[in-house]
């Protein structure tokens, strides 16, 4: 795995015997005491500020602005879709900028 913060970039073999692929099961993994999960500060806030998890290696950990999602246009958008916005703008409120 590679790792960068600002200009500099390290290889770190990792070796383990527990292979997660769903950030949900990563965190529970890490909240049991079974290794360290690189996940977004999203799914890691809950435990974060319960204490059960702690952040580390922080000037590693690139900031990300948020969530994106593209789709052709705004006209003859398809209901299910619409539908699918709307979840995620509920699940992930985000602060709109000012006019």
């Amino acid at each position: 795995m590679q790792v960068r913060a600002g200009g500099e970039a390290i290889n770190v073999a990792v070796k383990g015997r527990v292979i997660l692929n769903r950030t949900e099961h990563i965190v529970a993994a890490a909240v049991l005491g079974l290794g360290i999960a690189f996940v977004p500060k999203l799914v890691a806030r809950p435990h974060l500020q319960d204490g059960s998890l702690r952040a580390l290696l922080i000037d590693w950990c690139p900031e990300y602005p948020g969530l994106f999602l593209y789709y052709p246009g705004h006209r003859h958008v398809p209901a299910s879709l619409k539908a699918f916005i709307a979840s995620l703008r509920e699940a992930y409120p985000m602060r709109r900028p000012a006019n």
